[in-house]
């Protein structure tokens, strides 16, 4: 069933950012009880954008807004399935020229891939304007995000320190490593953290509603 009503302020607040540390992300999973297995093969729709995606793509993105009986779990499903979508220059940006107060980009971003986004995203530039999650793949559910990451080549910093940082050695690396080498059992591991994410506290009874437009409470 459907909420009847919407709070930004709420889920913005449970949404995981891209900005955010690794053990933050893992902890606002945990906290509406996901693991870390959860965390990886959802990073692997922020922006489900353009009547070309396949159908059962748009059934995860509806199906994710939906999800309005905790706003948690819009929040997750909006973090999740990076390998295909958009992002905005506002959110990977930091990268680019002064990572962390450092002067210098995030080290741990591939040089030509670094090029290229500075000059997309200079400093000063239109930082609305969209690029690809995934390079390789836009418009394919795969698992080349994951290959990226092994590669330098995550968009995001909260996807990239799923395989570089240092916590990830003993939380999130070795699942990335075996998406990346294993696109059944990222599929696998995907359609069980959807699931797992819809039954986060769901409305019963009476409840919230059952929308006839998913998009908008009834009239």
């Amino acid at each position: 069933r459907d909420g009847l009503v919407s709070n930004g302020t709420l889920a913005n607040a449970a949404l995981p950012s891209p900005f955010e540390a690794l053990d933050a992300i893992i902890q606002k999973f945990v906290d509406v009880g996901l693991n870390i297995t959860d965390v990886v093969s959802l990073s692997g729709n922020l922006l489900l954008r353009g009547n070309q995606l396949p159908y059962w793509k748009k059934v995860l993105k509806y199906g994710c807004l939906r999800s309005r009986s905790r706003l948690q779990a819009v929040g997750y499903c909006f973090q999740g399935g990076h390998t295909i979508g958009l992002a905005k220059c506002a959110t990977f940006d930091n990268r680019l020229f002064n990572f962390s107060g450092t002067g210098a980009p995030d080290s741990t971003m591939e040089a030509t891939m670094l090029a290229d986004l500075q000059s997309f995203c200079p400093v000063n530039g239109d930082s609305n304007r969209f690029t690809a999650l995934d390079r390789n793949s836009t418009d394919l559910f795969d698992n080349h995000y994951f290959q990226n990451l092994l590669n330098g080549k995550g968009l995001l910093g909260s996807d990239q320190i799923l395989y570089s940082s240092d916590l990830a050695v003993s939380t999130t690396k070795s699942l990335v490593e075996s998406y990346s080498s294993n696109s059944n059992l990222f599929f696998n591991d995907f359609v069980n953290s959807m699931i797992k994410m819809g039954n986060i506290s769901p409305l019963t009874g009476t409840n919230g509603e059952i929308r006839k437009n998913c998009r908008a409470v009834n009239s």
